[in-house]
């Protein structure tokens, strides 16, 4: 028997609260789950499909997502992954033949219990655990903002996704079409010149979380990377939404905005990549 039982959409709010029990520790759950909640357009277009071990939700969530990227997300509720482990040793919803799987934001007991899956399956596992993430509570008073002279705030247009998708630090053969699904689900906020070229941007990715913040190099130190930060994070609080980033363990700047902005620091994780041995 197939042992990842797909959860209907209609139990998807009492599995979210579930990790509210336990703030803001598995945060990163509740805001996926949050997102997909309150945008089901996003669930459908990046093709998420969410399970628990043996239907029973207290066992935790694994989610796995089709596009250009074969992506899993593991949320445990708790330290106990011995329901999700054994899971995903026998589910056969998983292709672990695929060329390459991207795990986000794994916890570190996560990690452990993925290794000790990958061990078995005969699963390459390489990890990036230079990652930390924050969180914005939902109460945070909205930002009192006014666009810098000479610029606009406007989506993101078709004939920009180049610019975005090229300054990106990680661009991959998939990320542009990855830009385009996000900009065709207003997920993207730019701040724009009088001349209508971006100076800087920020999105809101498929987990509710603010990702892929830029600012041009000649506009930088001139507060456009806050401003549109605050942007989307106005329209999130509004929204009733908490809200999740990630940075680099090494990118200090944008860790010192985040704090100054009233972020609250959760800990480190982990970007995982899995790809099945030769």
């Amino acid at each position: 028997m197939e042992p990842l039982v797909e959860i209907p959409r209609d139990q998807w709010p009492e599995l979210r609260d579930l990790y509210r029990t336990h703030w803001p520790r598995v945060a990163e759950a509740y805001c996926f789950l949050d997102s997909q909640i309150s945008c089901p357009r996003i669930t459908n277009e990046f093709n998420i499909n969410i399970y628990s071990p043996h239907g029973n939700i207290r066992n935790g969530t694994v989610a796995i997502s089709v596009t250009e990227k074969y992506q899993i997300y593991i949320f445990p509720i708790n330290d106990d992954l011995s329901a999700i482990e054994n899971a995903l040793l026998n589910t056969k919803l998983i292709d672990w033949n695929r060329r390459l799987i991207i795990v986000p934001s794994v916890k570190w007991s996560t990690l452990e219990s993925l290794k000790r899956v990958c061990k078995q399956l005969d699963v390459n596992i390489k990890y990036d655990d230079d990652v930390l993430d924050y969180i914005l509570d939902k109460n945070t008073r909205p930002y009192d903002i006014s666009c810098p002279p000479n610029t606009y705030v406007g989506p993101l247009k078709p004939e920009h996704i180049d610019t975005i998708d090229k300054a990106w630090t990680f661009k991959s053969d998939t990320s542009f079409a990855y830009f385009k699904r996000l900009m065709e689900n207003n997920l993207s906020y730019v701040l724009y010149s009088d001349k209508h070229e971006p100076i800087a941007w920020i999105n809101i990715d498929e987990c509710g979380s603010l990702s892929h913040l830029y600012c041009i190099e000649s506009e930088r130190n001139k507060g456009y990377g806050e401003f549109i930060t605050k942007v989307a994070l106005n329209d999130l609080l509004n929204k009733g939404r908490h809200v999740l980033v990630y940075t680099l363990g090494k990118n200090y700047k944008p860790q010192k905005m985040f704090v100054k902005m009233g972020f609250e620091p959760i800990g480190q994780v982990s970007w995982v990549f899995l790809s099945k041995h030769e």
